[in-house]
């Protein structure tokens, strides 16, 4: 239930940009949610070597 909630979000913001057409940010809207996957990586022991060599 919870994870169909973050895919309607996900899906209401993604329709948001399009009719507004706010273009520009898409790529600040995927550098967030990558960082967001990187800091949720982060958490596991075993990727935080991974993660130091790219910083």
């Amino acid at each position: 239930m919870a994870s169909s909630r973050r895919w309607r979000l996900l899906k209401d913001f993604g329709s948001f940009l399009w009719k507004e057409k706010l273009w520009w940010m898409v790529p600040m809207a995927l550098v967030l949610v990558l960082f967001g996957v990187l800091l949720y990586m982060a958490q596991s022991a075993a990727v935080t070597p991974f993660i130091y060599t790219l910083f």
